[in-house]
């Protein structure tokens, strides 16, 4: 069922001068009441009653929400860094960290495959 704002004012109470923040809160805190009373009545006039007021308090959230948010998001370009592809040439220092790494008889092997000795 539909229902006007000044409908649901006057159904759950809401007066005028309110925030629409101090709304939602008196809205969501009927919507927990009523359904607590269809939880626990016993009456099965009660629990339509408590029904029918639940489905008024939907009713103003739909009516009550909070506007959507405005999204300012920039993307960004992000410039991938170029890696200079190396020569031997280049890499004449390279030999010093390799024969630190190797053991003694890997040196010796290195050594014996590249003809140094």
């Amino acid at each position: 069922m539909k229902y006007t704002k000044k409908e649901i004012d006057g159904l759950l109470s809401l007066k005028s001068e309110w925030t629409t923040d101090q709304k939602q809160k008196q809205i969501k805190k009927l919507f927990k009441k009523f359904n607590a009373l269809t939880n626990t009545s016993n009456s099965q006039k009660e629990i339509d009653n408590a029904e029918r007021m639940m489905e008024i308090c939907a009713e103003a959230i739909l009516v009550y929400k909070s506007p959507a948010h405005k999204r300012n998001y920039q993307k960004k370009v992000v410039k991938k860094r170029q890696v200079a592809k190396s020569t031997v040439e280049q890499n004449d220092g390279c030999i010093i960290p390799i024969i630190v790494t190797l053991s003694s008889f890997g040196i010796f092997i290195w050594l014996i495959l590249y003809g140094l000795f």
